[in-house]
């Protein structure tokens, strides 16, 4: 999936080249003024929105798997202990839970 998702990248910085100077000054002259975070983001959906790019749907942070997820629970106050995890997870009703670590 990364090397699809670079080519379609490669292929619409391909597409951006090919826009002639005046199309981007008059672009440009219609943004509003933005932060270079803001600047950032908007060239980075851009660019997604050229190349047709979509996110694969959410996948576990420790598998991998769109199969699994994976939930982070904090407590406002002090530590967390392994079995108010598990009760809080299950009051969820999130069925099985395979693995627990704190």
């Amino acid at each position: 999936p990364s090397k699809v998702r670079e080519a379609a990248i490669r292929r619409a910085l391909g597409a951006c080249d090919r826009v002639d100077d005046d199309t981007v000054a008059a672009v440009l002259g219609d943004l509003p003024a933005l932060s270079d975070n803001e600047a950032k983001r908007l060239l980075a959906a851009a660019l997604a929105a050229l190349a047709n790019v979509k996110v694969q749907g959410r996948r576990s942070r420790e598998t991998g798997k769109a199969s699994d997820r994976t939930l982070r629970v904090t407590a406002s106050s002090g530590g967390l202990a392994p079995g108010a995890v598990v009760k809080a997870l299950k009051a969820l009703g999130s069925g099985k839970l395979g693995r627990v670590r704190v």
